[in-house]
């Protein structure tokens, strides 16, 4: 992101998660009526006009015809993704959560009985935090620490603020590692594997490369990438076949559940969704710390 100012994907992925809460129940991937909150007046406009029935219908085409342009339904799949994987971990005993690169979560509200007397502690970009809080209210059990997290260590702010080392928690880092270099991601993975007990929880998404792709599906895919380096959020880390889970068993972390586009899409498509396709590009781990 530019200096100084908010991450544009921040909203980005709050738009989908409210457009995708505009669904009927029986289709709805995600659920997220506070996602509305975050939007500027463009993307309220953009969620507006996707409400009218004609306009949904040709998306709902394009999305069929096109699996570029139903990746866009990726945010809510990893939504879903870290959601149920969040609430298990809540249901079995949790002191913590950190959610590391926080953009515009709204989980701490959306899930407060499930997170009732879980201290949660939100870290990022100090003019993305900053334009968080000045849109909606703080939540009241949430901890908030500006942190740039590609220029500087987070650990030394994350005790600061309270964090206690020795507590069960989770990490949840949604949306951010592929925005790093190789060298800045190994180094975050290690920090909060530093601040994990045996039986921690990291959930995050990860980007693969474009092995998979068609010739074609690969050349618009390069082009959005650079539309995002252009707007000062270059995406550095992909990952290929085969080096996912090596890469994160090698900080600490034990794969305890993974799901790439394909499985993604089978376990949280419903109603309407079931069948779409898109690139096969993106997936979603569990890890336990060793």
């Amino acid at each position: 992101m530019r200096e100084g100012r908010p991450s544009r994907t921040a909203e980005q992925v709050a738009l989908a998660r409210a457009y995708a809460t505009l669904d009927p129940p029986e289709d709805r991937v995600c659920d997220d009526p506070i996602a509305l909150s975050y939007l500027g007046p463009a993307s309220r406009a953009a969620l507006l006009a996707s409400r009218l029935g004609a306009v949904r219908r040709a998306m709902d085409l394009e999305f069929r015809l096109s699996a570029f342009a139903a990746s866009a339904l990726y945010v809510p799949l990893r939504v879903a993704f870290i959601d149920r994987a969040l609430l298990r971990r809540a249901d079995a005993g949790l002191d913590q959560l950190v959610l590391l690169g926080a953009g515009f979560d709204s989980r701490a509200e959306r899930f407060a009985g499930s997170l009732q007397g879980v201290r949660i502690f939100e870290l990022d970009f100090p003019a993305t935090q900053a334009r968080k809080l000045a849109m909606r209210p703080a939540a009241p059990n949430v901890t908030y620490a500006a942190v740039d997290l590609a220029h500087e260590p987070f650990a030394p702010r994350l005790i600061e603020a309270g964090f206690d080392p020795t507590r069960r928690s989770a990490f949840i880092w949604e949306g951010v590692i592929y925005y790093l270099t190789s060298d800045q991601a190994a180094g975050v993975l290690d920090a909060i594997r530093g601040l994990l007990q045996p039986g921690g929880t990291l959930l995050l998404d990860y980007m693969c490369d474009a092995a998979r792709l068609g010739t074609g599906a690969a050349r618009l895919l390069d082009a959005s990438l650079a539309v995002l380096g252009l707007a000062g959020e270059p995406v550095h880390l992909r990952f290929a076949e085969g080096e996912v889970a090596p890469f994160f068993e090698g900080h600490g972390f034990a794969v305890a559940d993974r799901a790439e586009t394909d499985e993604l899409a089978r376990r949280h498509f419903r109603g309407r969704y079931v069948g779409t396709k898109l690139l096969p590009f993106w997936g979603c781990l569990e890890l336990t710390a060793k």
